[in-house]
Formats: C-alpha cells, sequence, structure tokens
C-alpha cells in the first residue's frame, strides 16, 4: 500500500510533545490540519493561515507518512491545501508512519 506524505504546521512547544508522545491530537475544534503541500512556515502562513497574527508562531512542520487507506479513513474534509481529521493521529497505527520534523 502506498504512503503519502503530509505536513502539520505547528507551534515549537507542541511539535516536542508531539515527537516525544507519537500523537498529533486535536485543536480545541476537535480537528487535525494536515497539508500535502510541503511548505516553508513562511508560505504556511501565507496560505493556510492567511497571515492572521495567531498563527505567527506556526514554525515547525512535521511529516507525516500516511497510507492511502487510514488518510480516507480520517479525511473529514479538505480545501485546497489540507486534510481534516477529527481524531487523534498516533504513529504507527491505522496506518500512519514515522514523524519527522522537516523545518
Amino acid at each position: 500500500m502506498d504512503a503519502i506524505t503530509m505536513y502539520h504546521h505547528t507551534t515549537p512547544i507542541a511539535a516536542q510533545r508531539i515527537l516525544s508522545e507519537g500523537v498529533i491530537r486535536p485543536n480545541g475544534k476537535g480537528r487535525v490540519y494536515l497539508t500535502p503541500d510541503n511548505m516553508s512556515p513562511e508560505e504556511a502562513y501565507q496560505k493556510l493561515f492567511i497571515e492572521s497574527p495567531l498563527y505567527m508562531d506556526r514554525t515547525r512542520v512535521i511529516a507525516v507518512e500516511v497510507s492511502e487507506e487510514a488518510l480516507g479513513e480520517f479525511s473529514d474534509g479538505c480545501t485546497n491545501y489540507e486534510v481534516i481529521a477529527r481524531r487523534p493521529i498516533k504513529m504507527n497505527r491505522n496506518g500512519i508512519g514515522r514523524f519527522d520534523v522537516v523545518a
């Protein structure tokens, strides 16, 4: 089964927690946002966060390998740039592969 690399933009503190726990937890609205586009934090700030000051601290990018099957199971919606999951994304479960910090 093919894996797709998705990217999660987050804060430095949250990136450390994700890597230590092996879990990307949903935000306060119950969502995890991933994008298939490998964007720099600056590019994501413009395209994903629409230059909102609330998201200036999203300076880390976590790469997540996801099987196509798992991606279809947890996709709750998508836009041009992102896929939304409504549950935690755990490393090595449900077709999820390794996490890496790429920025």
